[in-house]
Formats: structure tokens, sequence, C-alpha cells
């Protein structure tokens, strides 16, 4: 930047984003819908299954923040996203060739969780920086649901002209090593792209200290219900491809469920910055968390496979508004310096923590009673939660103690007030 003029992004730089984020969500849909399926396909029951989960949420929660806080640090996070993106298509299709040795697969999951969940973190990053009006993220961001959606439906109808699931883990190794050669040829045509940097990592920590000198019950709130979106994400990722082989459902029929629900949740992206800045970050999150509720229910009566698609309409609330809620809330308010590691860290809250919980638990379940209980009292304790939020919020509100997410999380001096459904209503002191 030079001349105090500001740098915009253009429209190559906006395209090639929306490439990125295509292939980022291409490369998960191809993959993390069927990996359970693979493993079932592979004569692991529900208990191993869930095993799996947990090493995932452990590797996640232990190394995703590191590896975050190292890019931040040292400032590379472009030669970072290229490494991570060849680490995690050598070590998946490594799972091809020890798909019978079991602690060799252990190994592999436990290299590879936390750089495909790192992927995802750091391009989303990567694309806030980008940004300058921040509001603009979920809507190219939007664009990796599309891929998602999309690939997931490619690979359901391959895995059926196949006769294997193989096929989806091939596909995921060579996209990321091809995904990873795209990413280091487009950095020089993005010219509001973070570039590489000579990293202080004393500044880095200087900077999470002010950071953290914010945080309140209010994030402690907003982290918990993040948590628990992933972990419902985590049950129906992990077991609702399950419930509709035991139904009888082709796989054809997943990869369509899943594109549906992808293609759907494009409304959730394109109108969550407006709907934050109409009812907040606690609101949103409660619609989130009451739109995953219904969606748990549907899955825990289905009688016809077919009605799943059904489902797919709430994709948007378990995935699409709880996440970019969060991104979009980082992008305003969190230095730049610590964006990285801020979202690997609610990251791996709702895909680590949250989603490899969830799986566990519910396998731990399924196996001991079954799939379609296990929806159901998911259904029920999101809508529990849900339910319990809402009441405290009226409470809150109703003795004049509400504050939304944006004044409560900030400095008096720094925060934005917003409208919300129960209006803040508090005198905010000196």
């Amino acid at each position: 930047m030079t001349g105090g003029a500001e740098v915009t992004i253009n429209d190559t730089g906006r395209n090639l984003l929306r490439i990125a984020c295509f292939w980022k969500g291409g490369l998960f849909g191809a993959y993390v819908p069927f990996f359970s399926l693979w493993l079932f396909s592979k004569g692991y029951n529900m208990e191993v299954i869930g095993m799996f989960a947990v090493l995932d949420l452990c590797a996640t929660a232990v190394l995703l923040p590191l590896i975050g806080g190292l890019l931040d640090a040292y400032q590379v996070h472009n030669k970072g996203l290229v490494a991570i993106l060849v680490t995690v298509g050598l070590t998946k299709y490594s799972m091809l060739h020890f798909y019978d040795k079991l602690w060799v697969l252990v190994i592999l999951t436990i290299i590879s969780a936390p750089f495909v969940k790192a992927s995802n973190a750091v391009l989303d990053s990567l694309c806030l920086y980008a940004f300058p009006q921040k509001g603009e993220f979920p809507k190219v961001r939007m664009w990796g649901s599309v891929g998602f959606g999309c690939f997931a439906l490619l690979a359901g109808f391959v895995v059926d002209a196949v006769g294997s699931v193989d096929i989806v883990i091939v596909v995921f190794a060579i996209s990321a090593i091809c995904a990873a050669i795209f990413w280091a040829v487009i950095i020089p045509y993005i010219p509001t792209l973070r570039q590489d940097a000579s990293g202080s990592v004393g500044e880095y920590f200087q900077n999470l200290r002010i950071f953290a000198g914010v945080l309140n019950w209010t994030v402690l709130r907003v982290i918990v219900v993040l948590a628990l979106c992933g972990a419902a994400l985590g049950v129906i990722g992990a077991y609702e491809f399950i419930l509709l082989k035991q139904l009888g459902a082709p796989t054809m029929l997943m990869g369509l469920c899943r594109f549906c629900g992808c293609i759907l949740e494009m409304v959730c992206f394109w109108y969550c910055a407006p709907l934050m800045d109409r009812i907040g970050l606690l609101n949103v999150q409660l619609l989130a968390l009451t739109g995953t509720a219904v969606r748990l229910f549907i899955y825990a009566t289905l009688t016809n496979p077919w009605h799943a698609l059904g489902a797919e309409v709430f994709h948007g609330c378990t995935f699409a508004l709880p996440y970019a809620s969060i991104a979009v809330f980082a992008g305003q308010h969190v230095p730049e310096e610590l964006k990285g590691s801020v979202q690997s860290v609610l990251l791996s809250t709702m895909v680590g923590l949250g989603t490899g919980g969830g799986a566990f638990l519910g396998g731990l379940f399924a196996n001991a009673f079954s799939v379609q209980l296990l929806f159901y009292w998911s259904a029920v304790a999101a809508a529990a939660v849900a339910g319990a939020l809402y009441f405290v919020d009226i409470l809150r509100w109703a003795t004049g103690h509400y504050l939304s997410a944006e004044d409560s999380m900030l400095p008096a001096a720094l925060a934005d007030p917003r409208d919300s459904v129960f209006k803040p209503i508090v005198q905010k002191g000196p």
C-alpha cells in the first residue's frame, strides 16, 4: 500500500478465492461424509468408528491450535497451507494400503486429523484477511458449500458405479495435492492476500494477551453453543449415512442429501452478516441450535430414506450459521495477527471437540441401542439446551441485564451496539 491508498480486492482475486473455497469444499465433500461409511465397509463396528472420532477429537484439540499459533507467530500462512494440503493428501492415500491394520490407521488418523481441519481454518483466515469488508467473506465462503455438495453428490454416483468406497480416498488424495499446487500458483494474483513474512513470536504473544483480556462469560457461552452445534454435526456426519444404509438407501441418495443440504445452506452464508447485524451473535447461535434440533428429529423419525432430503433444509443451521457467524465476528473484532490462532481455536471447538465428542458418544450410544434412537435423544438434548438459553435470555431481558455478545465481549469504548430480538436496555458503565 502506497500513498495512503486503500487496497481493495479485485474481481480476479475474488474469483480465485471462490475457486479455492469451492475446491476446498469439494475435498471435504468427497471424503468427510464417506469416511465412516468406508470404515463400516471394511468391517469395523460402531464402537471402533466412535474410537476414530475420539482420535480425531484429541489430535485436533491438541494440535490444531498449535498449528494456527505457529503459522501466526512466524507469518507463513501461504507456505503452511501448501505444506498442510500435501501432508493431508499423502497420509489419507496411505490409509488405502493399511485398512486392515488398525494401529496404522490410528497413527495416520492422529497425523492427518488436525491437518485436515487446519487446511480449512488457514484458508478461511486468509480469505478473511483478503476482504477489507469482512461481511463479504460468507458470500465467498458459501462456494465451499457448493463444492462440498457437488463433490459429495458426484462421489455417491461414483461409489455406486465402481462398487467400492475406496475411490473417495483416491479422489481426495489427488485433489489435495492439486489444491496445494493451485494455491501456490495463485498467490501473486490476489493483491489483498496476506503475504508470508518474518514474524515476531514476542509480538504474537503480546497480541494474544491483549485479546485474552476481553474474554468473559459470554465468550464461554458462545464457545459452548459452538461445541454443541459441532456435536450435532458429528452425530449427523458419522451416522446419517449408516442410518440411510440400514434403511436400504443407495449411495447415490447419500450424495444427493449432502448436495441438497450444501446448496440450501448458501442462503445462510449469504445472509449471515446482515442477520448478525440485525439480531446479534447470540441469537444467531440460538437460531442455529433450534434448526439443528429439528433436523435431528427428522432423522429420528425416518422410515423412508428419501425423506432424509427434507432434513437437509436445516443443514444451514447445523453448519453455515454457527461457522460463518463466528468467522464474521472474528474478522470484525480479532486483531489480524491473531486471526489464524482464533480461527483454529474456534474451529477446533466446533469440528474438533464438538464433532469428535458427538461422534464418539454417539457411537457408544448407537452400539448399545440404535442409530435412530441416537438421533432422537440428540434432538431432545439440542432442543432442551436451546429452550434453556431462550429462557435465560428472556429472563435477563425482563430484569434489565441483557447484553448482546458484541457489547459484552468488548470493552465499552470499543463496543458496537447492535439491535437484538431482545433489545439490550442495560446502561453501560463508563
